[in-house]
């Protein structure tokens, strides 16, 4: 692992689907960073501050609610998919049936609280809210459930393509709308449930055609077992994750909200084009790994261009922050600034965090997010109630909490990779020759193999 070669040249038919599938996955997530980007500047720019808080609001609460109702339905899909007797037809059916019915669940839970959420001059979105829940949250939830059916299956490139289409049909809809002059709150959140369901139209054809089992009670059953087991852990990161928007929406105005929406996408969106992608492609892969010490030393050296990747990539873009954002989303956003620049700091604890997690859930581990995720709530409630408290209330507060509570849960993570799985931390987090030597023969490895295939 110290150099790269001994994992590059062990079973390279794999190693060369694996980077495939890796490559792959940066160029698609490469295509959303751009049309996030995209469509993200348009929306600001379009609707100004305040309004773009309106949208975030009333986006996110259906989002949560989709997040909370899949039930770990995708982990529990990649997991039964693993087993050398999986009936890969009868799982994925069974889960879109168990995926519906939790999705028609937690519409009903947001009818009942959408109106204490949109209160004062938020409760004219409140009917657009509820709609939202009715039909955006059980399309996102069985497309999920599709995804993850692919992703079980190594077919990225499927997986890939289809992913970038709610952010394209997203992007042609608010260009529609600029030119209709049709452009507003809900005009808006409309494009996004229409990106997402054509999408979703067209997942389920390439499905139909593959998956004609019935649903069978014992498979839902166990699907439903097996991601309780993950979903307590997924609860906790989406909190864990969400948790500064949450207080935001909870206490702040919407131009607040505008601001810190601007300052958290400028600040994602490029890292995680990359860095995501580790954890997607990594983690099917470890499932199906026999050898438990190869796979640890796969991880260890995916954690370790990760980290690389991060330390260069936020140091550039801390540079070019403070006159490009400015630039791209508008001066109404100048305050958006500092808080873009404590988020990019925030990213590195963030996606090592996450990726860890991510992929030790191909070993069938759990335990792990929910103890780190809590840790990571317990820590920004503490920072965030002093600090706001101490100090007034700043957004700026808020960006700094959730930086010190990914920061406990990475060290959780870390201390928990290293007693379990033997795995040095000094491999992955610190910066050194070998790591250079290490992404320099990746890149000369991929390019080699390109070359060999034009020529």
């Amino acid at each position: 692992v110290e150099g790269g070669a001994p994992i590059e040249n062990s079973r390279p038919r794999r190693v060369r689907r694996m980077r495939g599938a890796w490559l792959g996955t940066v160029a698609a997530n490469g295509i959303l960073l751009l049309g996030g980007m995209t469509t993200g500047i348009l929306a600001a720019r379009l609707l100004g501050p305040e309004e773009r808080g309106l949208l975030a609001a009333v986006l996110f609460w259906p989002s949560i609610l989709a997040e909370l109702g899949r039930l770990g339905i995708g982990e529990a899909i990649l997991w039964r998919s693993a087993r050398p007797d999986a009936n890969r037809p009868t799982i994925v059916v069974s889960a879109l049936v168990l995926a519906g019915f939790t999705s028609v669940m937690m519409a009903l839970v947001g009818a009942g609280l959408f109106p204490g959420l949109f209160r004062g001059e938020r409760r004219e979105v409140l009917g657009l809210a509820i709609a939202l829940a009715a039909l955006w949250l059980p399309i996102v939830n069985l497309n999920a459930a599709l995804e993850a059916a692919d992703r079980a299956a190594h077919r990225f490139t499927r997986v890939n393509l289809l992913r970038i289409g709610p952010n394209g049909f997203y992007l042609v809809g608010i260009l529609g709308l600029w030119a209709t002059a049709s452009v507003s709150v809900a005009t808006l959140a409309w494009a996004v449930v229409g990106g997402t369901l054509v999408t979703f139209a067209l997942r389920l054809a390439t499905a139909l055609r593959e998956f004609g089992a019935a649903p069978r009670w014992a498979e839902i059953r166990a699907l439903a077992r097996a991601g309780a087991r993950f979903h307590a852990g997924s609860v906790a990161a989406l909190v864990s994750s969400q948790i500064d928007r949450i207080v935001l929406l909870l206490a702040f105005p919407d131009v607040a909200v505008g601001h810190y929406v601007v300052a958290w996408t400028f600040a994602a969106s490029g890292l995680s084009a990359v860095t995501s992608a580790v954890s997607f492609v990594l983690t099917p892969y470890l499932s199906h790994e026999a050898d438990r010490e190869r796979a640890r030393a796969l991880l260890a050296l995916a954690l370790r261009r990760t980290a690389l990747f991060l330390y260069v990539g936020v140091a550039a873009s801390v540079l070019v922050t403070p006159w490009l954002l400015p630039l791209l989303f508008g001066e109404a956003f100048d305050d958006a600034v500092p808080i873009a620049l404590l988020l990019l700091l925030t990213i590195v604890p963030l996606t090592l965090r996450q990726t860890i997690v991510r992929c030790l859930q191909g070993f069938g581990e759990a335990r792990i997010a929910v103890t780190s995720e809590l840790g990571a709530i317990v820590t920004f409630a503490a920072a965030a109630t002093a600090l706001l408290l101490l100090l007034g209330a700043r957004t700026e507060w808020i960006a700094v909490s959730l930086f010190l509570s990914n920061s406990t849960g990475l060290i959780y993570c870390v201390y928990d990779l290293k007693t379990r799985h033997d795995v040095d931390p000094q491999l992955y987090l610190l910066p050194r020759m070998s790591s250079l030597y290490d992404l320099f023969f990746t890149i000369t490895t991929i390019a080699t193999s390109y070359l060999r295939r034009a020529t």
